[in-house]
């Protein structure tokens, strides 16, 4: 069984504090096997974190992107995503690629709450 955490987010998301190597110490410490960073509307961090673990740790580099629905993750980022709902979903799936709505019913921030179903 592997241990995995898939929403974390380095110091370049505004809600993190934790640093690269911090955010390895800290899973590796946990014996988490895989992490999934994904920072706000950025890719840097998840490669940098990959960077950082080389093979003690396995790496998925992503990004939460502020969409205008709520957030949207997406694995496999390239940093280039708009920020219109629709077209992520859409080039997401062109893409192969994995998505996440994260707190999806946070009515303290944008979220899908009751649109969740629209896409």
């Amino acid at each position: 069984m592997l241990r995995a955490d898939f929403h974390t987010h380095t110091k370049l998301s505004p809600c993190s504090n934790m640093s690269a190597e911090d955010l390895v110490r800290t899973a590796l410490k946990r014996n988490l096997d895989v992490i999934c960073v994904n920072d706000h509307n950025n890719i840097n961090g998840g490669l940098l974190v990959k960077k950082v673990a080389g093979k003690r740790l396995f790496v998925i580099p992503a990004e939460e992107i502020s969409s205008d629905a709520g957030h949207v993750i997406v694995w496999k980022s390239d940093g280039k995503y708009s920020r219109n709902t629709a077209e992520i979903f859409d080039r997401a799936k062109d893409e192969g690629s994995f998505t996440v709505v994260p707190h999806a019913f946070d009515f303290g921030r944008i979220s899908f709450g009751d649109r969740l179903n629209e896409f």
